[in-house]
């Protein structure tokens, strides 16, 4: 009962942002700060956080979500019925301990021992013995809450009332009544004076009564407790919120309430305890009742009313501190400790909180995330630098203008994001500039608030979904919203590329693709200096961005017709982008070519799941991705024959090479479970246009609160499909379009949703070798266009469906499609062993395994056999026919082959390649490097150099 979470209410939607709250926890690959965050790095008004009326409307009426999530030992009541809403209280239970009442009122006898109950209730030791010690176990009680109200006021107030029912004799487990007892610790005079010759039932005898207490004894339906939220920003950290208990209007408490609890309140009953040996009187209640219990009524009284008094008030003061951290520590300028008045755990949990003893206060709670994060370690397996780590703060305040209360409430938030070195991949570039200004989020005279006059202002025009006339449009009814500016966005970009965090290095163990197999496709010449007729060479890819990537936060639409988008909700600028590529030749790296370009890759965000995820989507990539190749000019690639410009051509099939990887990166960030609700988002846009452009300053989400318990919609759609057509560019169309963009694949997806009525319209999304999903879209037919598809192999096209306009719906099991895309007959070698007197064929293709190929052969002046198995061939069987040819084809039809003679010994050249093989060995291959490779690039014709020099 000693923990709640009201006060964060505030910043509910904060964890859209951070993945803990606290110091305490922490993301995947963080760890706490060594040391405290510079206030010179700190940016204020970078975010807002927002609670709307409507939201505090929703909490007020699913108080039992909040209560059970904030209260661990809450649960329903199995018998007491709220008298609001007829559903089931809430209930939490507490320690009533012994409690010494000394002095006791005269005539009373020494002091009084109240919840005397000793170790288990009459007969057990340490009954009803007038003493309160380590053999008296407390008394059951019982908090029965009716109802909650939170209310915010103008300019910096929160009121929160509780309507309860105190208990302090039923047992929470077994509903049974017990009761309190009550001892004196001597002789009480109203039990007579210890005189011989009064009679034995006179004779001094000690106090002793039982009662109970129930809050609505004296008729009042229940008790309700309230305290008074003053919001704040401490000067002495930085400006941080923090709150105060502070008395209501007109009143002197800081637990408003307690007043109530009265004498009429408690029941007093005698009772008469035996001693354990003998059958005379130890106690006395008569005389006691004679003379009245009002008294004992006042005593009791005057323990519970401080008793509940200081709970509440210790309850909600505590969640103001900043509590310590996995490590137990705190930051500079305070010392862990117990909260004054309170004792504590400090393992396995540690309960400590944060002291500031300069000030005589504690540190104020973090409404943020303070954490170092290995990003370098988590980039790793691309090739991220491990030494690269990104110090991140963010927390609510920071300014004087970042906290506004009227009827909701809104607050300002400092982030701040910090480098831990300088890293060499990249050249040093001035810091983004930009003033940041408050994105004020409830103040409805404020130009920049979000709903002014209840209708979305600053949600423009021209997205589809805003009807200015409707009574119900969604963002008007949100609950909750949370926006971060596009300045600290690029801010954050700029700390990020400064550290070499987005230096990376793609490898063949991270792209499959990324071989020289597939890239044979585009760069011919590659088969001449890396790989061989039996294995392909592994590639790399260093990527270096020389200039530091822009964000820019747009409107986030999308054409109601194709559902494609229209305005990118986040374009990625990556200017004079550098991609290094190397390929294992001679067992070792040797760079090919370097290419320079420009990229800018828009994305949307898309909700689905319940509860809601929000994951990174692609659009139409065609049009999405755009490359400047005007000023940056490809470099080091004199070891290949190609024309500089399609090697730029290559960028689109690179970056989405890599999607997979960013994919994986880059997975569904779950919206969480905060304070008991569920985060139902209703959209994400950018807000408060800068000037005339399609820039905004914020991006903004706006979401719906609902009980975390609420049962999640059980049925999605099955989704089917089928593969009806592809159109796959050719080799010619591919290296003709030159400094166009390529030619991408089209692959026609026929799609279905099963299970659906027809009033029930379905939408499709799809994603290519385990990358982005696309949008959402109309079916049944789909087209994808997708870079990724130039690639050779077998890529798998999965679709899922969804009721259209329903997250919640998304088929978990998606479809699959398997495209294969071959451009290029199999490598053909034959090769003599005189000593095996065997004639070996050699075989290798970017896509088919040996297994899975066809062969076909000609002895001599035979016909060329059917396609089928391999067969061994002998050298003698050969000679003897006068020579061989091998035709073989590879799944997509196509047919490479190779010749051996016993007068030549020479191999036909490769068809397709338009490179004819060196003469001068049976099999032999060009290497990279060295002598070899400049003989092999003396191989290629001299059409293809009149086209390079052109």
């Amino acid at each position: 009962m000693r923990r709640t979470h009201l006060i964060h209410l505030a910043p509910l939607v904060l964890s859209l942002w951070a993945c803990s709250s606290g110091t305490s926890g922490g993301c995947a690959g963080s760890e706490p700060l060594p040391a405290p965050f510079p206030s010179a790095d700190k940016k204020p008004n970078v975010a807002a956080t927002h609670i709307s009326q409507a939201g505090f409307d929703y909490i007020n009426k699913n108080w039992r979500s909040l209560i059970l999530a904030a209260l661990p030992g809450a649960q329903l009541s199995p018998d007491d019925v709220s008298p609001v809403d007829g559903q089931y209280n809430l209930e939490v239970s507490f320690p009533f301990p012994c409690t010494p009442m000394s002095p006791a009122p005269t005539g009373m006898g020494g002091s009084l021992a109240i919840c005397d109950n000793g170790t288990g209730g009459p007969g057990t030791a340490g009954f009803m013995d007038g003493v309160c010690d380590g053999q008296d176990s407390p008394c059951p009680a019982l908090i029965s809450i009716e109802g909650l109200s939170l209310a915010p006021a103008s300019p910096d107030l929160v009121q929160a009332s509780i309507r309860l029912k105190l208990y302090v004799n039923k047992d929470p487990v077994t509903r049974a009544l017990s009761d309190i007892y009550i001892a004196s610790s001597s002789w009480a005079g109203l039990c007579g004076p210890p005189m011989d010759w009064w009679p034995f039932y006179y004779k001094g005898k000690r106090l002793g009564a039982k009662a109970n207490f129930y809050s609505v004894a004296s008729g009042r339906p229940d008790e309700t407790f309230s305290v008074v939220l003053k919001f704040s920003l401490d000067p002495d950290w930085d400006k941080q919120m923090t709150f105060t208990l502070v008395p209501a209007a007109g009143s002197s408490d800081l637990i408003g309430g307690v007043s109530a609890i009265e004498p009429g309140d408690i029941g007093i009953a005698g009772t008469n305890r035996a001693l354990p040996g003998g059958g005379t009187e130890d106690m006395c209640d008569y005389a006691a009742s004679a003379a009245g219990w009002g008294p004992i009524k006042d005593m009791i009284i005057g323990i519970i009313k401080p008793l509940v008094s200081k709970q509440i008030e210790n309850m909600v003061a505590v969640q103001r501190c900043r509590k310590v951290d996995a490590k137990g520590q705190c930051p500079l300028g305070s010392v862990p400790q117990c909260y004054p008045g309170q004792t504590c755990k400090t393992s396995p949990k540690d309960e400590r909180i944060c002291w500031d003893a300069a000030h005589n206060k504690c540190v104020p709670l973090l409404l943020g995330i303070e954490q170092r994060m290995a990003i370098g370690q988590m980039l790793q397996t691309f090739g991220g630098d491990p030494d690269s780590k990104l110090d991140l703060f963010f927390s609510g305040g920071g300014a004087d203008n970042s906290l506004q209360i009227a009827s909701d409430f809104s607050l300002g938030m400092t982030g701040g994001m910090k480098r831990t070195y300088e890293s060499p991949c990249v050249p040093h570039a001035p810091d983004v500039q930009g003033p940041v200004t408050p994105a004020y989020l409830s103040t409805a005279s404020d130009p920049n608030y979000l709903y002014p006059a209840g209708k979305p202002s600053l949600i423009e025009t021209e997205d589809p979904a805003y009807n200015p006339a409707a009574p119900n449009h969604p963002l008007e009814e949100h609950h909750v919203a949370f926006a971060v500016s596009e300045y600290f966005l690029n801010h954050a970009f700029w700390e990020a590329h400064q550290d070499g965090a987005l230096c990376l290095s793609l490898s063949s163990d991270a792209v499959a693709a990324l071989n020289s197999g597939t890239m044979r496709a585009f760069l011919f010449s590659l088969g001449l200096v890396a790989g061989d007729a039996k294995q392909d060479a592994p590639m790399m890819v260093n990527v270096r961005p020389l200039a530091v990537p822009k964000i820019s936060v747009g409107a986030g639409t999308w054409d109601p017709v194709t559902k494609r988008v229209d305005k990118p909700l986040i374009t990625v600028d990556m200017s004079n982008l550098r991609l290094d590529f190397y390929a294992m030749i001679e067992n070792r790296w040797t760079r090919l070519f370097t290419l320079g370009a420009d990229v800018k890759l828009p994305l949307s965000l898309i909700t689905e799941g319940c509860p809601s995820t929000i994951a990174p989507a692609l659009g139409d990539l065609k049009s999405m991705i755009t490359i400047y190749d005007g000023t940056k000019q490809p470099t080091n690639s004199e070891i290949l024959a190609e024309d500089p410009q399609t090697l730029v051509s290559l960028i689109p099939v690179l970056l989405t090479a890599a999607e997979g990887m960013v994919g994986t990166l880059l997975k569904p960030m779950a919206l969480p479970e905060l304070n008991g609700f569920r985060l139902q988002l209703d959209a994400l846009k950018g807000i408060d246009r800068i000037g005339t452009t399609d820039e905004y300053a914020y991006l903004a989400l706006y979401a719906s609160l609902a009980s975390a318990n609420a049962q999640c919609m059980s049925f999605t759609p099955s989704t089917r499909a089928q593969l009806v057509s592809t159109q796959i560019p050719s080799q010619k169309e591919i290296m003709a379009a030159r400094n166009a963009n390529l030619p991408y694949p089209k692959v026609v997806i026929a799609a279905e949703a099963l299970g659906l009525s027809s009033k029930l319209k379905p939408e499709f999304a799809w994603r290519v070798d385990g990358g982005l999903w696309s949008t959402w879209r109309d079916g049944p037919t789909l087209e994808v266009e997708h870079p990724a598809l130039l690639a050779q192999g077998l890529h798998t096209v999965e679709v899922r469906s969804r009721i259209a306009g329903e997250p919640g719906s998304a088929d978990p099991n998606p479809a699959s499609v398997h495209v294969l895309v071959d451009w290029q007959a199999p490598r053909v070698a034959l090769k003599a062993q005189r000593a095996t007197d065997r004639l070996v064929l050699e075989v290798s293709d970017a896509v088919s395994s040996a297994d899975r190929m066809t062969y076909a052969y000609k002895l001599g002046q035979d016909r060329i056999s059917d396609f089928g198995p391999a067969r061994e061939l002998t050298l003698t069987e050969v000679e003897r026919a006068g020579g061989i040819e091998v035709q073989v084809k590879d799944q997509a039809g196509n047919v490479g082959s190779a010749s051996w003679h016993p007068a030549t010994q020479q191999l036909a050249p490769e068809p397709g390649d338009g490179i004819t093989a060196p003469r001068g060995g049976a099999g032999c291959s060009a290497s990279g490097g060295g002598l070899g490779g400049l003989l092999a690039l003396l191989a290629v014709p001299a059409a293809l150099r009149r086209r390079r020099a052109a």
